[in-house]
């Protein structure tokens, strides 16, 4: 495990990137895990996740990788309703 943040509420404001350090550690698979959901308008638990990055040397391994996803949700940006 590279982080546990569920110990409370975790919000992050829009501008900043969250970052963990992995210590060097090996792995082929990223797991993150939603322990609160938060509600929609409709009353619908959501986790919006926009990206998420692996680096090592400099280079973002995580680029193009495949994703697996148990619900999922695809909102495009630039045909929201009203």
């Amino acid at each position: 495990m590279i982080a546990d943040q569920t110990g409370a509420d975790w919000k992050v404001d829009p501008g900043q990137t969250p970052t963990f350090d992995g210590h060097g550690a090996k792995g082929r698979y990223i797991r993150v895990t939603a322990t609160k959901l938060w509600p929609r308008a409709d009353g619908v638990g959501c986790f919006a996740l926009a990206e998420l990055g692996v680096e090592s040397g400099g280079k973002n391994l995580a680029l193009g990788a495949p994703v697996a996803a148990r619900t999922r949700l695809n909102i495009r940006l630039d045909r929201r309703p009203g």
